[in-house]
């Protein structure tokens, strides 16, 4: 199951705008946990008030996000939170002053490792600027093919929004641009392992399988579980 909610306030006030988001997204999530989040701030200034205020209500949420000033005087704050029992997600980010291909390498470093386990990715950046879409771009040829992309898109409008800062955590920068990684809990380590196959569990205890049929065309052949 793979879980989105949204929260937006179109308020002056941030304190009043990041506490109406909250209370939407609350209100969306009902029982389950934010795992993860993304912040698009257009307008509003006290950054720290946001980032805050999201962390005071959900400590160990790994939140990215982007702002900009914003058009005809009009803020508005929008808060997506992400929640999947099957994933755990993980937040990292490339340097501006490098190029593109080493600040990808750079910040995907540490996941390749597991890079079987990577299940989808999320970038937020300022797509009429080249460095960030060179990034993305240059992350993606270095994720494996199952790996899925979830890119918000903002609307089109006629002056686009400008991004001058960014968020990854509680940090807020004009250095890094965040990404955002989610992985499958399921993995080796666990006694697990993915087939990418149709099968049957023929016997099971508990958590435990110890016959699975694995289909191949018509024809089935029984594996003891890994």
């Amino acid at each position: 199951m793979f879980k989105i909610v949204l929260g937006c306030s179109h308020e002056r006030d941030p304190a009043q705008a990041v506490g109406t988001v909250i209370a939407h997204a609350m209100s969306g999530l009902a029982d389950a946990r934010a795992q993860a989040g993304i912040l698009l701030n257009s307008g509003h200034k006290s950054d720290s008030t946001l980032l805050r205020a999201i962390h005071e209500t959900w400590p160990s949420i790994n939140l990215i996000g982007c702002a900009g000033p914003g058009h005809n005087d009009q803020p508005s704050l929008s808060l997506l939170l992400l929640n999947s029992p099957d994933l755990v997600f993980h937040v990292t980010s490339g340097a501006l002053n490098q190029t593109p291909q080493a600040a990808a390498e750079h910040a995907l470093s540490t996941f390749m490792d597991q890079a079987h386990n990577l299940a989808l990715y999320l970038s937020l950046h300022d797509q009429s600027q080249p460095w960030p879409e060179d990034f993305v771009h240059a992350a993606t040829r270095l994720l494996p093919e199952q790996c899925a992309c979830l890119e918000p898109l903002l609307p089109p409008v006629e002056k686009p929004w400008q991004m001058d800062r960014y968020y990854q955590g509680r940090e807020v920068t004009n250095e890094r641009l965040p990404l955002l990684l989610a992985s499958n809990r399921v993995n080796d380590a666990s006694g697990w392992r993915f087939t990418r196959q149709p099968g049957i569990v023929r016997k099971q205890h508990g958590e435990a399988v110890y016959e699975y049929d694995r289909l191949i065309g018509d024809r089935r052949r029984r594996q003891p579980a890994a």
